[in-house]
């Protein structure tokens, strides 16, 4: 038999997830078992909707008098009898439905997505590479420590545990799509570790270099900045909605716990006036740009303070 008409079922997003084909009219559409096109949906009647010819041959819906009604999206207008044309998209409960000729127009084919570099092993390896690099070089200048042993082993928990994160989100993408996108997740783990180590190694010399004023707030901003853009591509690569979407999402998840710590940094410091805070690790004297002394006259000076100390302890010993 010809098929004279398609009832396609749309996603959120407009695909079309599934096409039943019509070969004979009038057809309904509902929840129940005797109806031509079933739609599992607990807001749609047993018969909720018919597709029938009307007198002038055009096609026609009709409400079959449901609970929650029939709507053409577009104007949120809620019909009884409505003629179809072929980009009317109805919405029965919570959902989707476009009635199409055999004839309709498709969109041209699309060219299959190529790999691209972030969802290449390689990259992947070298994103790996390169944080346990950064690891290891940040826990010898923070310890001075040269056995290899306890250098190339400081990495590994980070890397464990940026692998866990990754195969957290693969697992929701699977969940949501069914693929697992797992390269893709890790290298995003990877590099915005990554990013994260060198911004925080850079400003830490800064800081130590300058005294620049509010310097912790901005460290913290573009610290902020780095995992909000991690959580950015995360959700790029799991959640269809637009960038848009997507960009605040992420700000808003990131800026509420950033501006909870500067809140309490802020109080902390507020109720301790003259607390200091120091660098965990002293940087070499390059990357301290203030003018100093020489050795001779640093030791001279200090025999001079020990001169005056021992004078002062004998004055107030007699």
């Amino acid at each position: 038999m010809e098929t004279l008409v398609y009832v396609e079922e749309l996603g959120r997003n407009g695909d079309v997830l599934r096409r039943h084909a019509l070969q004979k009219l009038p057809a309904r559409i509902g929840r129940g078992y005797d109806v031509d096109v079933i739609v599992d949906d607990q807001h749609i009647a047993a018969q909720h909707l018919e597709i029938r010819i009307a007198e002038d041959g055009a096609l026609e819906a009709v409400d079959l008098g449901s609970l929650n009604g029939t709507l053409r999206l577009g104007n949120a207008e809620r019909i009884s009898t409505t003629r179809i044309h072929g980009d009317d998209v109805f919405r029965i409960g919570q959902s989707q439905l476009r009635i199409r000729l055999p004839g309709q127009l498709v969109p041209a084919e699309l060219p299959l997505p190529q790999r691209t570099w972030d969802r290449q092993p390689r990259v992947f390896a070298a994103a790996a590479a390169l944080v346990v690099g950064l690891v290891a070089w940040g826990g010898f200048v923070t310890t001075f420590d040269t056995d290899p042993s306890n250098i190339l082993s400081a990495p590994v928990p980070v890397v464990i545990w940026l692998l866990a994160w990754a195969g957290i989100w693969a697992l929701v993408c699977r969940t949501m799509h069914g693929r697992w996108n797992y390269v893709a997740h890790g290298i995003v783990a990877l590099l915005g570790c990554a990013a994260f180590l060198l911004v925080d190694t850079l400003t830490g010399y800064l800081a130590f270099s300058f005294d620049l004023g509010g310097f912790d707030l901005v460290r913290a901003l573009c610290l902020a900045a780095v995992f909000a853009g991690m959580l950015y591509r995360h959700l790029r690569l799991t959640v269809r909605l637009s960038p848009r979407i997507l960009g605040a999402l992420a700000a808003i998840v990131v800026a509420v716990p950033f501006a909870g710590a500067q809140g309490y940094q802020a109080m902390r410091d507020a109720s301790k006036p003259g607390l200091q805070t120091y660098d965990k690790a002293i940087k070499p004297s390059i990357f301290l740009f203030t003018q100093g002394i020489s050795p001779d006259q640093f030791v001279g000076i200090a025999q001079k303070l020990k001169t005056n100390a021992d004078k002062d302890a004998g004055t107030i010993a007699r």
